[in-house]
């Protein structure tokens, strides 16, 4: 991080610095709920990718859902 990026963090009201903070969490949350439709539904379809059977793509399934 330079200086001047420093500089500016540091000179920003407390006030922008929570509201900044709280809609940074609510898009994290957001992107995190995202992302795990987005992985649900590739799970879904492992069977079509090619070389995965029905046996492949259970254990699959079952190491990530334990991770």
């Amino acid at each position: 991080m330079g200086k001047a990026l420093k500089q500016i963090k540091k000179d920003i009201a407390p006030a922008i610095k929570t509201a900044f903070q709280k809609g940074l969490k609510t898009g994290a949350d957001i992107q995190r709920a995202e992302d795990a439709k987005h992985l649900m539904t590739l799970l879904e379809g492992l069977e079509s990718v090619p070389g995965i059977g029905t046996k492949t793509a259970e254990k699959i399934r079952t190491y990530l859902k334990i991770k």
